[in-house]
């Protein structure tokens, strides 16, 4: 790394396959790979109220 500062126009997108060994990624492979987002929670157990701290019955 130089610290030099890259234009945006020279920049890309990456996934780091080994160390300091990069695999270029464009913008239309992101969007085939993109998670579809459902907007919802999914509850997998609950708990008693005495278990949980009082800190965070206000705010989460």
């Amino acid at each position: 790394m130089t610290g030099e500062t890259v234009e945006r126009d020279d920049q890309v997108k990456g996934c780091e396959i080994a160390k300091d060994d990069l695999v270029p990624i464009e913008d239309y492979e992101l969007s085939e790979i993109a998670l579809e987002s459902t907007h919802t929670i999914n509850i997998e157990a609950f708990c008693r109220r005495e278990e949980v701290d009082e800190r965070y019955l206000d705010k989460p």
